[in-house]
């Protein structure tokens, strides 16, 4: 992971803009009536297609292989969280996307934190 700070505010943007449109997009068709368990399934699909919109443009400016994971990891996760909090009760898309965008920020420092383990190990793991 780039440690230069266009390159980290890049992926704080991304992250936090892919978790906030994945949860607004899930709070505006998941519904009381829902079971957590749709509303979860349902919220990672729409997370994963909010994350995929964003993506390339995102792409263009930070890089593809850069944004892209994280990005896709933030959108599916704040999309789940979203699904199953609108299917327990009424959650505005305003506050769904403040918590996708958590949730985008979270996924990505344990994203720096798994990379920063692997590469650490990796030397161990090859000759």
């Amino acid at each position: 992971m780039e440690r230069r700070v266009y390159f980290v505010l890049g992926d704080l943007l991304c992250n936090a803009a892919a978790g906030a449109a994945a949860g607004g997009a899930v709070a505006l068709f998941a519904g009381g009536g829902w079971s957590p368990a749709l509303g979860m399934v349902a919220g990672m699909a729409a997370g994963g297609v909010a994350a995929m919109v964003l993506a390339p443009a995102a792409g263009l400016l930070f890089g593809v292989l850069e944004v892209m994971l994280p990005m896709m990891m933030s959108g599916m996760a704040a999309g789940m969280l979203a699904g199953m909090a609108a299917s327990s009760g009424t959650l505005s898309a305003g506050a769904a996307a403040a918590r996708g965008a958590v949730t985008g920020l979270l996924v990505l420092a344990a994203t720096y934190l798994v990379n920063a383990y692997l590469r650490r190990r990796g030397s161990k793991w090859t000759y």
